[in-house]
């Protein structure tokens, strides 16, 4: 047999067994427990923290599932250094998994949106309309193809639904501001993705009215 051939066999063959996936609390538990030794953090130590934090979040499996998939997306041996010497960043991001499971999505999607959340004043702030037409317009502004501007802006709204949420669960925020941020946050999207589409058209010499935009319904 080739050499060609046989390092495709021996490729299928490992695909054929890939690593068990862990399921149970004990398997994510243990896989955590790597993670720490790893980050230079005696596990025994920390697993009996996090089984105690754990036990006091309102889902526990739901939250030690999500944390254990955020760690796997990046960034573990930091953010485990962090949660030891910090142990409030460790209670919010426990707090975060348990509590939504659309918000730990976001997280494990782009992890260092974590440090950005706790490290600055973001969950303190209150933003409005203006605010967020302001930063929406700055965020497309980086960059000079639309579908690029597109996928800034939709970057842009994951972050700021992820604010608008971890402020509710951590009771900085009460509903009637939750609902007043999350309607100005769409009300500024939507400006900019029809002034984005209403400059192309205009680009490719097309009639664009000036008459304003009106969403029913």
């Amino acid at each position: 047999m080739s050499l060609f051939f046989s390092t495709i066999l021996a490729r299928m063959q490992i695909n054929e067994h890939p690593e068990p996936v862990p399921t149970t609390e004990r398997e994510l538990l243990q896989v955590i427990g790597v993670m720490a030794a790893g980050a230079g953090i005696a596990p025994g130590g920390y697993l009996e923290l996090l089984r105690k934090d754990l036990r006091r979040s309102p889902h526990p499996r739901r939250a030690l599932n999500n944390l254990h998939r955020f760690l796997c997306a990046g960034f573990a041996s930091s953010l485990l250094r962090d949660f030891q010497a910090h142990p409030v960043l460790q209670n919010i991001a426990i707090e975060l998994f348990a509590q939504s499971q659309f918000l730990s999505d976001i997280l494990v999607r782009q992890p260092e949106l974590f440090h950005w959340l706790t490290s600055t004043t973001e969950l303190k702030q209150t933003k409005s309309s203006g605010i967020y037409l302001r930063e929406a317009r700055e965020t497309t502004q980086l960059f000079g193809r639309t579908e690029k501007q597109l996928d800034s802006l939709k970057r842009f709204q994951r972050r700021e639904l992820l604010r608008i949420g971890a402020r509710q669960i951590l009771k900085e925020a009460n509903v009637d501001t939750t609902s007043a941020e999350l309607a100005a946050l769409a009300d500024a999207i939507i400006e900019v993705v029809v002034q984005l589409g209403c400059r192309d058209r205009a680009s490719e010499g097309e009639i664009v009215f000036e008459n304003e935009l009106a969403v029913v319904g």
